[in-house]
């Protein structure tokens, strides 16, 4: 039987099956901007390390494969915008959308 997915924070061990599934649903038609958003996360190996750590940087996985991710950041609070988010990588694979 299949569990529910769960959500949580992003490990080191976690980079391959982040990249695998980023080159699987991107493909060739992607942003120029896009892998430097996706390896800077991945580039960090202790989240909790940073002053300001990229708080947003999650995984779902489902019966222990990591089938989607979120990568978010804390949005400046210059040119007068509120305190809040930006997602700036977001992917799920296509056989757990809709699910």
């Amino acid at each position: 039987m299949t569990q529910d997915a769960i959500i949580r924070r992003l490990r080191h061990d976690d980079n391959d099956a982040v990249r695998a599934l980023d080159r699987q649903i991107l493909g060739p038609d992607r942003s120029k901007t896009w892998d430097q958003y996706v390896e800077r996360f991945l580039a960090v190996s202790d989240l909790d390390s940073l002053i300001l750590p990229p708080w947003g940087a999650h995984v779902a996985e489902r019966d222990g494969r990591v089938v989607a991710f979120i990568f978010a950041e804390r949005q400046s609070r210059g040119y007068g915008l509120p305190p809040g988010a930006r997602i700036v990588a977001l992917a799920v694979h296509p056989d757990f959308r809709r699910l």
